[in-house]
Formats: structure tokens, sequence, C-alpha cells
């Protein structure tokens, strides 16, 4: 879609149509909550919502339902007139209980009416009710406990559970109690599945490793292994199986309507490949969405190797606030945050009349269920959160705003740019690796994509890598940036910097694939310091990248750092000079400490003085004259009372120290008291500034 036609179409949006003479606007309310009725009730009872902006008629309105900490649940209602909505508490209200010692509480629930347009807020906690486990609204008739209206004495099923009282009196169930340990489900439905899970020989209720209508605890408990809790399983037996034996979800058996063969058409729903729908890749809802993948089911285990596209867990939702009326923030990643979860229990979650197969919750213009089946059919590099991602497979699409963006500032909207961050890599191939196409530095670790990819392909020989591998620069992995791939001394980070420093240029004139990037060029000359390899050319590491006079390496991890010279020599060390003679312990300066240079600033200090040309410890020799300390100073160094005849008294240079290899003008007057040990040579005898 071209920029005209999209101002056309906003325009269309924002723009009222003509109106008649006389008529005016009329805008939707937001639907409001003044009243909530009864504040204590259970699963099961029915609540009474009054306030204005309620849609007349049945299933017309939805209840949002959330606990402080906890999942939002939506809840379609029943009956309601413009300013009265009723609404039975359903069973799937069971998994968003609290729990406490391992069984479902009494919670509090603020509500926010969805009709047409959500309200604006949350009730108050005056105005919210306490939703328990089991129903509360009424006192039960103790002649005839399901008011069913059959005498008890005429009813051989008093409590409506599925169980016969006989049965009952046998497995010391109450007879007038649906649900005798009150954990939510009946104990026809606990009683059924312990079968199922027993291979249909008669449980005891007294024992625990089965569903148990005698052990409150039950609920959150996996029986069968089918990644559904048991009380998930009741919930969606209750809403969906009629009160009906068999169990239409048993949480005694994984495969609760048996382990047919998967239908036709259904056979991506088998994610485990055994031949079968599992409860959990079922679609209790029928809404064509396996269950698994849709909110309130809870993360399932590892083993099942689930995604779960469409539920809260995935999407990384935190607060019914960042799902409800609000402006999707589509940035690089982060737009999942946005989108709302589905409900395993709910057809039609959001309430806009449009089933969740057939719904579009990314809003790119592509159903739910298509975008599903290509994610999951894609290849592992080619992942793209394509049902929650709305700039895929077009960034053109309705509520992908970054499609107007320039996210690289290079003058092109990403929508007509092949390199959306400017990374020096296609979208398409960042694609094609898993990379982020939004974000130049994927795995956030300094070095940009481009950079991390076309050295590993150096390093590779132009073989090309795969970035889900570790052997190389690699834009999939965060802890590389202080590696050293070509083994010259400069870290993956360093390299990355020398080639920003040098214009950023492809190919790339520095790279960590490569010791000689760009090949060896002209050789240097015979004794040239630089060349500390005498190999006859300069590599990465030898060369000046920022013209001061002093090599990379130097500058970077080197004679240029304080911590060089320190470690070098400040321990005795037996010296291959003669019989007796061992290396000289050289102290740190104690004086004032000195800076180490920049390897990509030529004038570290800014003093307008070149950093090689430069004199760190201000004693008279530049920094490029100290920094080459000759590999004979031992035995040509004049200090020492045995070799005050030495051929060279400047050899003890040391860019951080004043007092080498004289004792110049800025050099400590006074010895610190015991700082220098006795066969230590820290005196010179000459004073002077430099040559």
């Amino acid at each position: 879609m071209t920029r005209l036609p999209r101002l056309a179409l906003a325009l269309a949006v924002c723009l009222p149509a003509a109106l008649p003479a006389g008529a005016a606007a009329v805008t939707p309310s937001y639907p409001s909550i003044t009243k909530v009725a009864p504040l204590k009730l259970g699963v099961g009872d029915t609540l009474t919502v009054r306030g204005t902006g309620f849609r007349s008629g049945r299933g017309r309105n939805t209840v949002v339902f959330k606990r402080e900490g906890g999942r939002a649940v939506f809840v379609k209602a029943g009956r309601a007139t413009r300013t009265r909505i009723s609404v039975t508490i359903p069973p799937k209200m069971l998994s968003a209980l609290g729990q406490k010692s391992g069984r479902p509480v009494a919670t509090r629930f603020r509500l926010r009416i969805l009709a047409g347009r959500f309200g604006r807020r949350f009730t108050t906690t005056k105005r919210s009710p306490v939703i328990g486990p089991a129903p509360v609204a009424s006192k039960v008739n103790a002649n005839d406990c399901d008011g069913d209206l059959v005498p008890n004495a005429r009813d051989t099923d008093d409590d409506n559970d599925l169980l016969s009282d006989t049965l009952e009196a046998t497995l010391k169930t109450d007879p007038c109690k649906r649900d005798t340990d009150g954990d939510g489900m009946t104990d026809g439905w606990e009683q059924e599945s312990a079968l199922d899970y027993n291979g249909r020989a008669l449980p005891s209720p007294t024992r625990r490793p089965y569903p148990n209508a005698l052990d409150p605890k039950d609920g959150k408990i996996d029986s069968d292994g089918d990644g559904l809790t048991n009380v998930l399983e009741y919930a969606a037996w209750a809403v969906y199986g009629q009160n009906r034996l068999p169990l239409s979800y048993s949480g005694g058996n994984p495969a609760s309507t048996g382990k047919e063969k998967v239908p036709a058409g259904l056979a991506w729903q088998d994610r485990d490949g055994n031949g079968f729908l599992s409860d959990n890749e079922r679609d209790a809802d029928a809404d064509g969405i396996p269950n698994q993948d849709e909110g309130g089911v809870g993360p399932l285990p590892v083993k099942l190797n689930v995604v779960g596209f469409f539920a809260d867990e995935y999407i990384g939702l935190k607060d019914v606030r960042d799902i409800v009326d609000v402006v999707p923030l589509y940035g690089p990643l982060d737009y999942v945050k946005k989108v709302q979860a589905t409900d395993w229990l709910e057809a039609d979650t959001d309430g806009d009349t449009v089933r969740d197969d057939a719904d579009d919750q990314d809003g790119d213009g592509v159903a739910n269920v298509p975008e599903l089946r290509q994610e999951l059919a894609a290849a592992p590099n080619d992942k793209t959160q394509r049902p929650l991602n709305p700039c895929e497979p077009s960034l053109d699409a309705r509520l992908c705003i970054v499609g107007d963006d320039d996210i690289d500032n290079d003058g092109l909207a990403n929508r007509d740019d092949g390199d959306d961050d400017g990374d020096g890599l296609s979208d398409a191939t960042e694609r094609q690796y898993g990379l982020n196409p939004f974000k130049a530095d994927t795995d956030g670790d300094g070095v940009t994509d481009g950079y991390e990819y076309q050295s590993a392909v150096d390093l590779n020989s132009a073989a090309v890598p795969y970035p889900g591998k570790r052997p190389y620069p690699n834009p999939l992995d965060s802890k590389d940036a202080d590696q050293d791939f070509d083994g010259d001394g400069l870290t993956l980070t360093d390299e990355y910097r020398a080639w920003r420093l040098t214009g950023s240029p492809t190919p790339l004139s520095y790279s960590d694939g490569s010791l000689y990037t760009g090949g060896k060029g002209a050789p240097v000359a015979a004794g040239d310091r630089r060349d500390t390899d005498r190999s006859g050319f300069l590599s990465d590491d030898e060369r000046d990248v920022d013209a001061d006079g002093l090599t990379n390496w130097d500058e970077a991890h080197g004679r240029m750092t304080p911590g060089w010279w320190e470690k070098t020599f400040t321990a005795f060390v037996p010296s291959n000079a003669g019989p007796g003679i061992d290396q000289i312990k050289e102290s740190v300066y104690p004086g004032r400490t000195f800076a180490a240079t920049s390897f990509v600033d030529s004038d570290s200090d800014g003093d307008t003085i070149p950093d090689g040309a430069d004199d760190e410890d201000h004693d008279g020799f530049t920094n490029a004259f100290e920094v080459a300390r000759p590999d004979n100073w031992e035995t040509t160094y004049a200090s020492l009372p045995d070799r005050l005849n030495g051929s060279n008294p400047r050899a003890r240079v040391n860019p951080f120290n004043p007092c080498k290899p004289f004792y110049s003008s800025t050099c400590h007057r006074y010895a610190p008291f015991d700082y220098y040990q006795d066969n230590e040579d820290w005196a010179s005898p000459v004073r002077q500034d430099g040559p």
C-alpha cells in the first residue's frame, strides 16, 4: 500500500461521515460498573453486575475477572440489559483461584466489562467479589439435596454428583454434597477419573495416587501426566461435558476419548507424533486451537515440547492492563508482549463474534491458525513468531507500525529497505539465521550482526557458518565479544572498534576472522619495531589504526597499558644472562597513577600531541621510544655496580615510570620507606630529562 492510500484510509477512519440535518453523532460509552452482588459466592453461583454501557441480550457482554498477581479470566455473561448483567461463575474459574496449603481458597477478583469496548478501569476492592471453589448462594434443603424436586427418599443420587447414595456410603463421601472435599471438583468426576487411572478397578478414596474425592489438595496435580492438572480437566468436562459419562476429560486418562487415529486434517495437532491426540493436544472449546496453545492451561512440562503460542506464559503478560484497550507498540521482538492471549475454554475470547481460530491476534490480516501452522512447519532458523508478529508476513500490515519507521535512519522506510537495521545483513538473511532484522545487534554484545557474521565467514575461509553454533564470531552468542578468534591479540570488540574507526567499510578493514585482514600487503623493512613476530608483514595487532605511532596491540592490551608492565616486571625470574644473575624486580611507580592510551584515539589526553610522540610519564622520552624496551636490556643497562660499563644506559625504559631509564625531574625525590627491596634496581646513576 502506498502512502497516499494509507493516508486516505486514515482520514476515512478519523473523519465522520456526513449526518442528516439535526442528527448528532453517537459515540458508544465505556461500560462502567456501579454495584456487584453478592460479594461472596462460589463456582456455580450467579453474579449480578449493575452499571451502564452494557449491551442488551444474551451472550453480548464479557466479564473479565482479575485477581492480584493472577491471569485474567474472560467469562461470557448470560442475560443482560443496558444496566444489568447476570453471569454464572464457571468451573474454569477454579484454576484461577488462589491456593493455600495445596487447596483452592476463596479469592477476591476485580471486575471489568467488555461490551463492544472495554471499561476504562477495574472495580475497586470494595466492589470486588470474593469467589470460592463451592457454591454458597443458597442453603441446602435437607429433604432434596440437589433441588431437583425429587425427595431424597425417592432419589438414588441425592446430590446429583453421578454417584449413587449407596456407593457414596461405601466410599464415605457425603451423599448430600456434590463436592465432599471442597476442592471444586465433584465427587463423581473424581471417582470416575480414579477408575480410569486404576484401569477401572475400584479404588479406595482414602488413598492418594489418583484423583480423589476425599483429598482437597489434588486439584493442582496432573495425575495422568498429560500436561493438564486435575482441576483443568474437570473444568473442561464441566463446561463442555454436559455432566455426563463417560468423561470427555478425565484426570485419570491422558487420552480421555481413546487413543484413536488422529482425524483427517488434524495431524498438525499431534505435536508429539504418537499417532493420537492427548488431552493437551485436543480442543475443548472447539475454536480450532489446541488446548496447550491457549491461555489458562498454564506452563506445560518440558517433555511435551510445547510452545503455547496464544498462552499467557508464552506471550509474557503480567497484568490484564497490558492486553486490553492498548495501542500495540511493536518494536524489536517486544511486540509479543502486547498481543492478547486466548482462553482455552472460550471459543471467542475477545467477544468480537469471530471464533479464535479465525480471529487475528496480531492484526496482520492473517488468521491465527494459519499463522500457527506456518510457524510449526517452519525450519528452526525460520521461527519469526508469526501468530504474534503483526509485521510478518508483511511490513505493510494494518497493525505493523514499524513499516513506516526508518530504524537505521538511512532515509528509507523499513518496508522499502532491504536492511532495516543497517547492520550489513539483509532482512532475508537475518530471518534465515534467526536474527532480528529490526535490531543491529541481536545478541546485545556491542558488536553488530553484520560484522560478526562477516568475521565468521572470514574465519571459516568464506564457507557460510550457521549462527546457531559457537566456534566463530557469532551474532547469536552474547558472550563472545571478549574472545580473540583469529589469535592476533585483539578481541572481537577491539577489531570491531578499529573497523568502525576506519569508516565501517565493506569488505572489512579489520576482521576477527583474519590475522591479516585484506591480505598481508607490502612487506615492512627488516628491523621495523612494529613487526614484533618478525614475519616481514604487519598483522592486525601490529598495525596502527589511529595513526599515532603506537601499534594496536600495545595500546589495547600491551606495553601502553600499565598492567602489562606490572605483570611482566614485578617478580624475580631466573635470567639466561649468566650464572647467579636474576631478572630484576621492578616495582610499580609509587607516585601518581598514569593512564593508558586508546588505540582508537590518536590523542588520548587531548593535548594535540599524537600518543606515540607524547610523553605519558613526563620524563623527556616519548611513548613510542619507551614501549620498545630491548630484549637484552638486563645485560646492557648501566646501573647496578657490576654493570656500570653497560653499553646502553637507556635500555630500561618504562612509559609509566618517570624514574626510568633515568631519574627525571618528575621522579620522586624521596623513595618511600621500605617500598623497594634491597636487591631491586630502582636507583639511576644518571639524573636528567630525556635523551
